[in-house]
């Protein structure tokens, strides 16, 4: 899967669609890439983006992630599958997200991975969550949480770790 920055400073991916179950199960492979892979499969997937600020800075632009967070907010009260991405950086290291919406058995399915990487390189586990998602709309740390909320997460799969 090719990655490529828009002009507007979102990641994105071409993507194939959705079905949420993701999880390692008997696959070895706990990469936060490819489980977050084994998640999505519709071809009518919406990619609501990846924004990426610089390191260790407050962005000055926050244009990317609200419209990441409004794209997530829109398909999912439409029940359209989507995706969307975003890292937070800090000193000990940084935390990739990913959250995928879509339709696992007739039934409209949130799931939030998150995977850390300390500043050693070495990776925490790929944790999958359910989740409810929640907006926060305007909210100062818009770069850190989209001012997206799942609520009470419920721990569905958890992979790997070094």
């Amino acid at each position: 899967m090719t990655e490529s920055l828009t002009m507007d400073g979102v990641m994105s991916w071409p993507l194939v669609a959705v079905a949420i179950a993701a999880g390692c199960g008997s696959d070895p492979d706990c990469s936060f890439d490819h489980v977050v892979e084994e998640a999505i499969h519709p071809a009518d997937l919406a990619d609501c983006g990846y924004p990426v600020g610089a390191p260790f800075e407050a962005p000055t632009d926050l244009t990317p992630w609200r419209v990441s967070h409004d794209c997530a907010i829109a398909s999912s009260a439409a029940q359209q599958p989507f995706i969307v991405r975003w890292l937070v950086p800090s000193v000990e290291g940084a935390t990739r997200y990913a959250l995928v919406g879509g339709l696992s058995q007739s039934r409209w399915s949130l799931a939030l991975f998150e995977e850390g990487f300390n500043a050693d390189a070495t990776t925490r586990p790929t944790v999958e969550y359910a989740c409810e998602l929640h907006d926060r709309g305007a909210c100062a740390d818009v770069a850190q949480t989209l001012c997206l909320d799942c609520g009470a997460r419920a721990i569905t799969e958890e992979c790997g770790g070094q």
